[in-house]
């Protein structure tokens, strides 16, 4: 199985039985299953942390940031959870809000909204859970962690992409319907951890404090 980036690059041309297919041009094609992968999959493999201190109303996503998960003040006794709201509803929920403790926040891309406004004599420590982009693979990162995990979607993925530039629609299909449902499995295999009694989530492994920049 492809374990590395080098790896998916040959097991892509043995899959598809096309040995004139440049590095280059399946390189490409993994880029395009990434960028597929980072719409539809959701796995704990994509989860990061990233900490901040917030003394704005608005503040700055991560630059791989793709879906929130969770957000929260972590240096209150218990850490409060903020809520979830689209634009239009944080903005009538807390149209006539006073400056306090934020309560809920929406995404503006490339921002995240906070309301009510942090008070300025406070400090408040905001700590984000979210799916962050897949690390793209190249000759100078042979692996990441989707990778590691699902080889099988990498390599499938990438098929259907190199199908599509291949005018070849019996590919499209076949390579296409295969990584749909391994996605759908591994987004659900994902759910049934988070979400198992009992079970401990783990949030991801890295932390950059700091900024969400």
């Amino acid at each position: 199985m492809a374990s590395t980036f080098a790896a998916l690059v040959t097991e892509t041309k043995d899959f598809l039985n096309r040995d004139d297919l440049t590095d280059a041009k399946v390189a490409t094609f993994i880029g395009l299953a990434e960028a597929h992968m980072n719409k539809r999959l959701r796995v704990r493999e994509m989860v990061e942390r990233s900490t901040t201190t917030l003394n704005e109303e608005y503040e700055y996503l991560p630059s791989d940031f793709l879906e929130a998960r969770r957000i929260y003040i972590s240096n209150t006794s218990p850490t409060h959870e903020l809520r979830a709201m689209s634009p239009q509803a944080l903005t009538r929920a807390y149209s006539g809000a006073t400056a306090g403790r934020p309560q809920a926040y929406a995404i503006i891309s490339p921002q995240m909204q906070f309301r009510p406004p942090p008070d300025s004599g406070s400090t408040y420590t905001i700590e984000l859970a979210y799916y962050a982009r897949i690390a793209a693979l190249s000759d100078t990162n042979q692996s990441n962690g989707v990778l590691d995990n699902y080889e099988d979607l990498y390599l499938y993925a990438t098929c259907a992409v190199a199908s599509t530039y291949l005018l070849d629609d019996q590919g499209v299909a076949r390579y296409g319907v295969v990584r749909d449902r391994l996605i759908l499995e591994a987004n659900a295999a994902t759910d049934a951890h988070q979400y198992a009694a009992g079970s401990l989530v783990v949030e991801g492994t890295h932390a950059v404090a700091g900024s969400f920049r």
